[in-house]
């Protein structure tokens, strides 16, 4: 099972650190030797595939969402993944005087990330079984991409349904 810090969880549907869990139980538990840096502080949030089934609710739900969200709590989730202070990310491009920055000190600082993720926290279907989690990855000098993800709280836990891509650099 995987801990998020600051996250215990629970029975509760809306539980944000069991969403971000379920989101990233394949990379976790994956063959990849990867490491996953994450930001503390949110993702944007994007539109929903007009497609989706729900895309309507989760477009009705983000227009009653804060401005700014709640930062994740800084620790590691698992073994490949820890959620690191915005700042600390921030620092390893503070010096550079290029534009854009060069990612050097970035790797050497995080030895074995590919880059850093940031998750926005979830929008929740109003019945409280689906939501959505906006995600961007930052890998490099234009190189990023950014998804949208469902899950659905099924059996007791929440799994994830589907995604799309919402950007590419």
């Amino acid at each position: 099972m995987l801990a998020l810090v600051g996250c215990a969880p629970t029975a509760a549907v809306r539980d944000d650190g069991a969403v971000l869990r379920a989101v990233l139980e394949n990379f976790c538990v994956g063959k990849t030797s990867q490491f996953s840096v994450i930001s503390d502080a949110p993702a944007n949030t994007y539109g929903v595939p007009k497609e989706w089934p729900l895309s309507h609710d989760y477009e009705r739900q983000l227009q009653h969402q804060p401005v700014s969200s709640p930062a994740w709590q800084a620790g590691q989730i698992c073994a490949k993944a820890r959620i690191v202070p915005k700042r600390e990310i921030d620092a390893t491009f503070a010096n550079d005087r290029r534009v854009p920055p060069g990612w050097e000190k970035f790797f050497e600082t995080f030895k074995g990330a590919h880059g850093y993720h940031a998750y926005s926290r979830p929008i929740y279907s109003s019945d409280g079984k689906h939501a959505v989690i906006f995600s961007d990855w930052r890998c490099d000098q234009g190189c990023g991409m950014g998804m949208v993800t469902e899950l659905e709280w099924t059996g007791g836990h929440w799994r994830v349904i589907r995604y799309a891509g919402t950007w590419i650099a």
